[in-house]
């Protein structure tokens, strides 16, 4: 089942860059990054350490 992570600091293409590279450094894939709703969409299995992967690259999500 997928999982939507909403990250309200995501506002540009250099913000996607950033959170791409932290959950790819968190060893994540199958992820969707959708910067007009500010979310990323994942498995739900996978958002517990996406969410703490995004919190470490300064970008705090919330579950939704």
């Amino acid at each position: 089942m997928k999982k939507a992570l909403f990250v309200s600091d995501m506002s540009c293409q250099h913000c996607v860059g950033r959170i791409k590279k932290a959950l790819d450094e968190a060893g994540l894939s199958g992820y969707e990054i959708l910067p007009d709703s500010r979310e990323v969409l994942l498995e739900e299995s996978s958002a517990k350490k996406a969410a703490d992967a995004l919190a470490s690259a300064g970008y705090p999500s919330v579950a939704r």
